[in-house]
């Protein structure tokens, strides 16, 4: 249903990115969103991102950004349509090529637990996972890729939760129904606006991805 692409992939201090969104339903071009916005933030401050309107240009709904800061960053985009709703979390690098230039590599060597421990991270960082929810299913949906690919037989959990209504944490198990995709049917008593981290373990891989979501 949607993509974005980047302008860069290889991005710097100081470089403004174009972000591209195209959405398209049954191989037809979607012309109008019922919702559309994005929300950008370092990945130390990702709690305290803004949400931002993404504004349709011909076919391509986009917006630019202008990195002024290295660092990783959490990139989150939701469109809705009817009774469907999407979104995807990527992960940005952007990097100082002066600091780079002058980084001192006399301490690369590390110990067995810290490359472990780095190996995965590395894991982690190559997964990805868009969510969806089918208000007409009351479904939560979860697409898992790693290296682009499918990531099937692995343990997917939904912590969901409504800060306001100061409801316990529910944990639930998620079903696989196909390739990479996990379901898990919610209860028709949950409503509102809730707090949703990802859980995805298998082997090596210990990911999470945390996400609102409007029930």
């Amino acid at each position: 249903m949607a993509g974005l692409v980047l302008s860069k992939n290889s991005i710097q201090v100081g470089d403004t990115i174009k972000f591209e969104l195209s959405i398209r339903k049954g191989g037809e071009f979607v012309n109008k969103l019922d919702q559309a916005y994005y929300q950008i933030g370092s990945m130390d401050n990702v709690h305290n991102r803004k949400k931002i309107n993404i504004k349709r240009n011909n076919d391509v709904y986009s917006f630019e950004r202008t990195f002024e800061k290295a660092g990783d960053y959490i990139i989150t985009y939701y469109v809705s349509l009817n009774d469907q709703f999407y979104e995807e979390t990527r992960k940005i690098v952007v990097t100082d090529e002066e600091e780079e230039n002058h980084e001192d590599h006399e301490n690369n060597s590390t110990n067995e637990e810290e490359e472990s421990n780095h190996s995965e991270h590395e894991s982690a960082e190559d997964v990805s996972v868009h969510l969806m929810f089918d208000k007409s299913s009351k479904r939560l949906i979860a697409h898992v890729t790693k290296d682009n690919v499918p990531l099937q037989t692995a343990r997917v959990r939904f912590e969901i939760w409504n800060e306001e209504s100061g409801e316990k944490h529910l944990f639930l198990d998620t079903i696989e129904n196909d390739d990479g995709e996990y379901i898990y049917e919610l209860s028709d008593k949950l409503a509102g606006q809730y707090n949703v981290i990802i859980h995805v373990e298998k082997e090596s891989i210990h990911f999470h991805q945390q996400q609102e979501l409007t029930i």
